[in-house]
């Protein structure tokens, strides 16, 4: 069954429109000629793919389509050959000019990540970076892993790789100081180093110990495996099983993720997370493929609070080299809300929204404070629960200070400032004040918080169905004099 992307006229904001990501018509076509454009995303595209009347930067026309746009199986972190379904509703009305809709159609038993995808590709490929940016976690992954790293991880599991999509070829050598690894033996090693490495401010919902101080007391093993169909926990008992296939997330890119989709070494560490968590006696309880609530940290919902925490809680580890700084950050948030909350049956209906009051006197000054109000309400119906704040902390800044009306607020290691507020009734805000000193550079001219035309900004996010997220998100800009 394809899918179609197409822009049209009316409406602007369709009820149905679960997700939008960008802010104008310019950005809409510069995502459509960058797949038009370009070989590498065309030919990870299957069925017809139709790029007539697409138009230059600022000239979207009413036409432009790309039609019989199935998902690839690489979409999926567990390398499922299903296609997934996505319908996408592209409105550019030119009196509104703003926005994007998707409303994924998902599947039974397959997990749905087009959403995700498409969003990544607003954000990657309409603004390129304007510098690089120290990543600590490309840092570690740009290498192959030695071989007292790979003992280590051999001595808390037990790594069989029954398949390899990659066998033959070896990219890590014993005699370079590794082992002999291919290429899909050394992401997998780089993925479980990630979650060695992975540290959090904040404890992780459903244990208080590291990512991987959990794991290793979660299961015994990994089998890889291509002689399944989808990965599942567990057999025999204590190791999960991952399908190991050529369409891996994993293999897509050497980084966390991709530049231009965000897809990658991220997926199969989501994946691990995934089927261990089965292991801790937690089955799906919603229809026998999803969870029932996210208060039970299932599998899903530790997948959805896992990226949370990763955009949330990382400090600066999970840093984009290049695209923009947040990057990374803005894509665990977006997966958080888009691919692992629909997979929670019974969530309450909110309608979230963010504000931020800038100084009554919008200047910086070298040295000097700024301060800035976030207001998070909650228009209902519902209540709210667990409601986070993130704001990316601005370049030539540092924190001093900041307070929550409810909850608390931190910014670990230079990181984003993260606020956990808590429970919103409906009909009910709570704020959190943020003072920045300025320590800018004399070539710097601005703070702001949003590091990139398509970046988020600050948001507001938590467990709900929220279907107006367009009011999710707010940033600032102060001179600096």
């Amino acid at each position: 069954m394809p899918t179609q992307l197409r822009v049209s006229r009316p409406p602007c904001y369709a009820p149905s429109h679960r997700s939008r990501v960008g802010d104008d018509c310019a950005h809409i076509c510069a995502v459509v000629s960058r797949i038009c454009n370009s070989s590498r995303l065309r030919s990870s595209l299957t069925g017809a793919l139709a790029c007539a009347s697409v138009g230059r930067a600022g000239a979207c026309g009413a036409g432009t389509l790309i039609r019989a746009w199935r998902a690839p199986a690489w979409w999926t972190p567990d390398g499922d050959k299903a296609v997934r379904v996505l319908r996408i509703s592209w409105s550019l009305p030119g009196a509104c000019n703003r926005s994007w809709g998707a409303t994924p159609v998902r599947q039974r038993r397959r997990r749905t990540f087009g959403i995700v995808l498409l969003a990544g590709l607003v954000l990657a490929a309409v603004v390129p970076s304007a510098r690089a940016s120290a990543s600590p976690v490309e840092d570690l992954i740009r290498g192959c892993p030695s071989s007292a790293e790979v003992t280590a991880i051999d001595g808390d599991l037990s790594i069989a790789f029954e398949s390899d999509p990659t066998a033959g070829t070896l990219v890590c050598r014993a005699a370079d100081g590794s082992v002999d690894l291919t290429r899909f033996e050394e992401r997998a090693y780089q993925a479980l180093h990630v979650v060695k490495a992975l540290r959090f401010s904040r404890p992780l919902p459903w244990t208080s110990a590291d990512l991987y101080t959990w794991l290793v007391a979660t299961i015994d093993g990994i089998r890889f495996r291509a002689d399944i169909a989808t990965s599942f926990c567990c057999d025999p008992v204590n190791v999960i099983d991952l399908l190991a296939s050529s369409n891996s997330a994993a293999l897509f890119t050497n980084r966390w993720m991709a530049a231009d989709a965000p897809i990658g070494l991220d997926d199969l560490v989501a994946l691990v997370v995934h089927e261990a968590r089965h292991n801790n006696g937690k089955p799906h309880t919603c229809n026998g493929v999803d969870d029932q609530t996210v208060g039970e940290l299932g599998a899903w919902g530790v997948e959805y609070y896992l990226e949370l925490w990763e955009a949330l809680y990382a400090g600066t580890f999970l840093t984009s080299p290049d695209v923009y700084p947040s990057y990374y950050r803005d894509q665990h948030l977006l997966k958080s809300e888009s691919t692992y909350l629909p997979r929670i049956c019974s969530r309450p209906t909110a309608d979230l929204s963010l504000t931020v009051k800038t100084p009554s006197r919008n200047v910086g000054r070298v040295g000097g404070k700024v301060s800035y109000t976030f207001t998070a309400a909650n228009a209902g119906v519902d209540a709210a629960g667990d409601v986070y704040l993130y704001s990316p902390m601005p370049i030539g800044t540092e924190l001093v200070k900041a307070t929550a009306s409810q909850g608390s607020c931190s910014a670990a290691g230079g990181g984003p400032i993260a606020c956990a507020v808590g429970p919103l009734a409906a009909g009910a805000t709570a704020t959190a004040r943020v003072v920045l000193r300025v320590n800018a550079p004399s070539t710097q001219t601005a703070i702001t918080n949003k590091e990139s035309e398509a970046a988020f900004g600050a948001r507001v996010t938590g467990p709900v169905r929220d279907e107006i997220t367009t009011n999710n998100s707010a940033s600032f800009s102060t001179p600096i004099r």
